[in-house]
């Protein structure tokens, strides 16, 4: 059995956990797929920075200002499989939590669904 410890404790964006999840052998069409279908086709290549060798992700999608039930309504839109879009619900209910516990209600997300990069 093999065991993946995912420990990001200064946080991680996104781009960077999908390139490290293809990295590790997951689909690359599969991500492309549910990428596409909330924002947009990816760029995703092998890139060498300084003798260190990775995946880089770029979505290509403007920065929006969501609430929940937008995000949420993407999330339930999207072409990830059935388990996938029930995590992602479940991330974002409590990142929205959090965000409200900081920010107060009314909370948004302004990197839902970035233009990505990093």
């Amino acid at each position: 059995m093999n065991i993946l410890l995912f420990d990001p404790f200064n946080g991680a964006a996104g781009d960077m956990v999908i390139g490290s999840l293809l990295d590790l052998g997951a689909d690359e069409e599969a991500v492309r797929a549910a990428m596409r279908s909330v924002v947009g086709e990816p760029t995703i290549e092998r890139v060498d920075r300084s003798g260190i060798r990775a995946v880089q992700v770029r979505a290509h999608a403007p920065v929006h200002h969501r609430i929940l039930d937008e995000v949420l309504d993407r999330v339930a839109g999207s072409d990830a499989p059935a388990p996938a879009r029930e995590m992602a619900r479940r991330v974002f209910f409590r990142v929205h939590r959090a965000e409200e516990g900081i920010h107060g209600a009314g909370a948004h997300f302004h990197d839902a669904f970035p233009r990505g990069g990093g």
